[in-house]
């Protein structure tokens, strides 16, 4: 691209160092079209690289591929009622409701949540709902849950939700692949050829 040296008639037109505006609005038009075209072919290899750079993984490794590449997934928690990823820290439940916590910061507020955030626990006294998961031995529930959660050890066992026992069954092409603990997640590697399943429980259920 031809630019007009310094001094030339342009410069009255607004521009920098003898170039006009326009020249410049053209060449940083340029440079951005050839940035976007850049990021976009960087992301067009690295999806078409993603097609095959987990494959034949075993359980184990498919499950450090989760915790590496979905960290943000796997740590957070499940469901937080009283603060947001776990920030707030409780110092006092004033009902079953309503928390005082203290804040990122240091500061102390009060939390109020359309659901509980206490229920009765099994030594019948009333304690914060936990999600966290218990293994059973052939699977994985919900500690106290609001509603009962029980994840099997295979994801062929499927999940039950709730007194009733509402059951689901994934339709998945591995019903043998076993469940991996992750926090308050199970995961099922491979339950698909190069695919897996990440189930948690939730305050509904």
């Amino acid at each position: 691209m031809a630019l007009p040296a310094s001094g030339a008639s342009e410069t009255g037109s607004g521009g920098s160092g003898g170039i006009p505006k326009e020249t410049l609005d053209q060449i940083e038009a340029e440079a951005t079209r050839k940035s976007m075209a850049k990021e976009s072919l960087e992301a067009r290899v690295q999806r078409y690289q993603s097609r095959s750079r987990y494959r034949n993984q075993s359980a184990s490794e498919a499950a450090d591929t989760a915790r590496s590449q979905f960290a943000n997934l796997i740590s957070r928690p499940a469901w937080d009622p009283v603060g947001v990823d776990g920030a707030n820290e409780v110092l006092e439940y004033i009902d079953s409701f309503t928390a005082r916590v203290r804040m990122a910061g240091g500061r102390s507020g009060v939390v109020m949540s359309t659901v509980p955030v206490r229920t009765q626990a099994s030594d019948g006294r009333l304690q914060r709902v936990d999600l966290s998961l218990g293994d059973t031995g052939d699977g994985y529930v919900s500690r106290n849950p609001l509603v009962s959660v029980a994840l099997g050890g295979e994801i062929g066992d499927g999940f039950v939700v709730g007194p009733s026992g509402i059951s689901l069954t994934p339709v998945v092409e591995a019903p043998k692949a076993a469940g991996q603990r992750l926090g308050d997640k199970v995961i099922y590697p491979n339950a698909h050829t190069d695919g897996d399943w990440i189930a948690a429980p939730t305050g509904s259920g």
